[in-house]
């Protein structure tokens, strides 16, 4: 992944009612710390490969990349102030005790920016917000 910053990814379908849930708390978190992380949202039902790629089980499911690695992820709808640690506490801090941080609205375009998806796995429809 080719960010400076930490990348929050929120894995979610458009089906599935606790994505809706953490939309919310993601949408925050992506316009609180704007420029300490990066959130991005992945549709799985468009990017299933995606999906594949990083083993995701079941949604949502929110992974934190820092220095091209995954730190933490949480599987589920989580309170707000846990996917918010992350961002505040700075990339370092956070991974090293270990927080969660989440993700919210980007898609596959962002994600193949972010590098993580080549353009091959990105599907089509995927709609990036601001």
């Amino acid at each position: 992944m080719r960010s400076p910053l930490p990348v929050l990814v929120d894995f979610w379908a458009p089906w599935c009612r606790p994505c809706r849930i953490v939309a919310s708390s993601l949408d925050w978190i992506a316009s609180s710390f704007a420029e300490r992380a990066k959130v991005v949202r992945v549709n799985t039902d468009l990017n299933r490969r995606l999906a594949e790629r990083f083993k995701i089980r079941g949604l949502p499911t929110v992974k934190v990349f820092s220095d091209g690695k995954v730190h933490s992820s949480a599987m589920g709808v989580r309170p707000p102030e846990e996917y918010a640690r992350y961002p505040r506490a700075g990339p370092r801090r956070a991974c090293q005790r270990g927080a969660t941080l989440s993700a919210p609205p980007q898609t596959s375009q962002a994600a193949d920016r972010l590098g993580l998806a080549r353009p091959s796995e990105a599907g089509s429809g995927s709609r990036e917000s601001s």
